[in-house]
């Protein structure tokens, strides 16, 4: 996920920042508003990392973070995954003697 979704989804993402950085206050999380600068930034302040490290950092954390973020905003109507038809009205034909399909 590239850091302008991040940033657009940043609300959903805090839990997940906040987990991984336990260190960071709430106040902190929320003002790195999902910008990949400030929160590399703050990784620099609050962890010791160069800046390479923090960018790594950082940059695994969107990378790893989007599938239970997006798990989360499909709401309880979206399909799951797999099924793209309703279930066949054909009847059943199968033989109880043979187990094979007559249709």
């Amino acid at each position: 996920m590239n850091w302008d979704e991040v940033k657009g989804n940043w609300k959903q993402f805090k839990d997940k920042a906040k987990e991984r950085w336990s260190d960071l206050t709430n106040d902190e999380v929320d003002q790195m508003e999902g910008k990949r600068d400030q929160v590399v930034g703050k990784l620099q302040e609050k962890y010791g990392y160069t800046k390479e490290e923090a960018e790594k950092e950082a940059d695994e954390f969107s990378r790893n973070a989007h599938p239970f973020i997006l798990r989360g905003q499909r709401g309880a109507s979206a399909k799951p995954a797999g099924v793209c038809h309703p279930p066949s009205t054909q009847a059943n034909t199968t033989s109880p003697t043979t187990g094979r399909n007559s249709a």
